[in-house]
């Protein structure tokens, strides 16, 4: 119980930041638009397959997905990506009003 405890601690803490360093200096600005509008629901895949979607992305084909980065990549679990998505939440925020 611990262990899984612990790793969805640091599964939040890692996409947390990942995803303020991508925001900051990755993402096209329509790509942050679109993760700062994201809304995961149960109905449509993974959270991976959502993101990947709102991004551009073609979720259906793992060599186009945007967790794909080299070969010993493995899908991010949910927590992760929306760890993620409210760390690129965080940096639009504070620009949206800028822009």
């Amino acid at each position: 119980r611990a262990s899984k405890v612990e790793f969805e601690a640091r599964e939040r803490t890692n996409g947390r930041k990942r995803g303020r360093d991508w925001a900051m200096s990755i993402a096209a600005l329509e790509q942050l638009r679109a993760v700062a509008d994201l809304e995961f629901d149960g109905t449509s895949g993974g959270y991976s397959f959502q993101f990947d979607q709102a991004v551009g992305k073609d979720a259906s084909n793992w060599r186009e997905s945007f967790w794909n980065v080299d070969a010993s990549s493995d899908v991010p679990s949910n927590q992760y990506v929306e760890a993620f998505v409210e760390g690129a939440r965080d940096v639009w925020k504070e620009i949206a009003e800028k822009i």
